[in-house]
């Protein structure tokens, strides 16, 4: 994408490449794949099966006629069997724990993290030659998700294969930030922030920004 746009894009420029607990163990797979695996079809209630299908495959299903005749009762049940919130986002957190783990296994075996360690050199490489100054980032989380994926967690999923790399960039952490980890008012759910935590960091960012002379 860099190459592609890199011609709107101004020598002396920043690039922020994002960072995340699959960083190294992504394999390509399809987000859909992905988000499926963390609302397991099995612990969809029947109604609430009924629902999310007629969302997502029977819009017209959906008109007002249709949803006023369901009951009260029906209607306070969507989403509720699958929500991120459920238990306070410990649910969501412990099922996309037990995802990137298996992800990060099969790219152990498939060699895929030395792929995507070259990846994230072959862009911050590409970018000092264009003259753009690179900042490496991760964006907050709940404490939720941060009870699942703690220090020694990230440190074997991302930190160790980032250190190796030696990259002489910066890097803006804010995976564990206060302002953030026990805020859920800042989360869609519990590992994706929502317009109003966007807003915050991208403040925080600029901030930081400035802080390194970048700006």
């Amino acid at each position: 994408m860099l190459k592609q746009f890199d011609e709107h894009l101004r020598p002396g420029g920043v690039v922020i490449v994002s960072l995340s607990q699959i960083t190294f163990s992504n394999a390509e797979i399809g987000r859909k794949e992905n988000y499926y695996q963390v609302l397991d079809r099995e612990d969809i209630e029947p109604v609430s099966t009924f629902d999310y299908y007629t969302y997502t495959s029977i819009p017209a299903l959906n008109s007002g006629s249709v949803y006023t005749a369901l009951s009260r009762d029906i209607r306070d049940l969507r989403w509720e069997s699958h929500e991120p919130w459920v238990n306070n986002g410990k649910n969501y957190s412990e099922r996309k724990y037990e995802m990137v783990e298996a992800q990060y296994k099969q790219a152990v075996e498939n060699r895929d993290i030395e792929q995507n360690m070259e990846r994230v050199t072959d862009i911050v490489t590409y970018c000092q030659t264009k003259g753009y100054r690179v900042v490496l980032a991760m964006e907050p989380v709940h404490a939720s998700y941060n009870a699942c994926f703690d220090e020694a967690v990230m440190d074997r999923l991302v930190h160790q294969h980032l250190a190796s790399l030696e990259l002489d960039v910066p890097f803006l952490n804010y995976m564990t930030d206060e302002r953030f980890i026990h805020q859920r008012e800042y989360f869609h759910n519990p590992d994706h922030l929502n317009g109003k935590g966007r807003t915050l960091l991208s403040s925080l960012v600029y901030k930081d920004l400035k802080r390194l002379g970048y700006l």
